[in-house]
């Protein structure tokens, strides 16, 4: 297939609903419908973001894509109520038309170009065997993490090599919750052609640096600030404790807050038995005295350093939070993203 010229995409709103019902909740005045990225890096696209005017229920798109894209997207009205719709939109060369029902935050959306067919007729099915309503499924994965998901991408990448559809997937969930061992097999299972496109060698690159904040691997050196605001480099591969859990947080964080009731009275239960806790927040500049005042209320036991602006915490992937790794004495990654009951179960069988 030939990703090297120009598409002119219409896009029809497709309405199953009478006729009043369209006036009512779907006006024939302009608005727009706004593609978006997700929670993947601009960098795999080229374009991250555009709108398509839409009067009278239909419009059209001008874009220039050499490759499939994966767009998210978002109606006018949807704005402050949903960060992004259910499912995806592949959008190549092959697209001639979108059709959108626009009344419900669901799955039911058709894009008639040869990737999304793929996507529809058997990347969805091969996952989840009932056909294209279980899309929101796909959505699902990337938040809960499962094993099992990751498994069936590369089964599935397996069968199908030269998938895009595939590769997206692959990224977001790269993109979303970092690295594992299964996700670097994944990616070198794809065919040497695909192995040539741009999108792959990002993955390739984000995955071999990643790679460095994954179980097994010393948590490398930090440079942080310190609660005086002085520059320090936190060096990870000798620590007092047995174990040390480094908490990622950001002071308008409330389940960052919530984790602070439980961690708090744990360290004070565990920490004469070699337990220790490195917090370390993410706040912008303009934050920072809130996270001092955040410091002022709680009085912790434990040390608390800034990640100014997230600058660590993006080189780590890390965009969810609370966020921790659980280290050895050696600075050894044993756990990531540890729950605090999984914690107390840890430390009471380990300590």
């Amino acid at each position: 297939m030939n990703f090297n010229k120009k598409s002119s995409l219409s896009i029809l709103l497709f309405i199953f609903i009478t006729f009043f019902l369209i006036i009512r909740f779907y006006p024939k005045e302009k608005t727009k419908i706004t593609y978006l990225i997700g929670h993947i890096d601009e960098k795999y696209f080229e374009i991250n973001q555009f709108e398509s005017e839409v009067v009278n229920m239909k419009g059209t798109i001008e874009t220039i894509v050499t490759y499939p894209h994966a767009y998210r997207y978002l109606l006018e009205k949807d704005k402050g109520v949903y960060p992004f719709r259910k499912g995806y939109y592949f959008i190549d060369t092959s697209t001639k038309s979108i059709i959108i029902d626009t009344l419900f935050n669901a799955c039911t959306d058709i894009v008639y170009s040869d990737s999304n067919q793929e996507y529809k007729d058997k990347f969805i099915p091969y996952h989840y065997k009932n056909s294209f309503e279980n899309c929101s499924n796909v959505i699902e994965n990337v938040y809960f993490n499962r094993s099992e998901d990751d498994v069936n991408l590369n089964n599935y990448i397996l069968e199908n090599p030269d998938s895009y559809v595939a590769l997206w997937h692959l990224i977001e969930r790269v993109s979303f919750r970092g690295y594992l061992d299964i996700r670097k097999t994944a990616l070198y299972n794809f065919s040497n052609e695909l192995k040539q496109s741009k999108i792959w060698k990002l993955l390739e690159a984000d995955l071999s640096r990643l790679e460095k904040y994954a179980v097994g691997n010393v948590l490398p050196k930090l440079k942080l600030k310190n609660d005086a605001l002085k520059e320090e480099t936190l060096d990870f591969s000798s620590l007092d404790a047995e174990y040390t859990l480094v908490e990622l947080w950001f002071s308008r964080c409330k389940p960052c807050h919530k984790a602070f009731e439980v961690l708090i009275p744990m360290q004070e239960k565990y920490k004469s038995k070699g337990f220790n806790i490195i917090g370390i927040s993410t706040d912008v500049t303009d934050e920072i005295p809130l996270w001092q005042k955040t410091l002022d209320k709680y009085q912790f036991e434990w040390q608390n350093y800034l990640d100014e602006n997230s600058a660590v915490a993006k080189e780590m992937n890390i965009s969810s939070f609370p966020s921790n790794f659980l280290l050895d004495q050696n600075g050894v990654i044993i756990k990531v993203n540890i729950t605090p009951k999984d914690l107390e179960i840890f430390l009471a069988n380990s300590l």
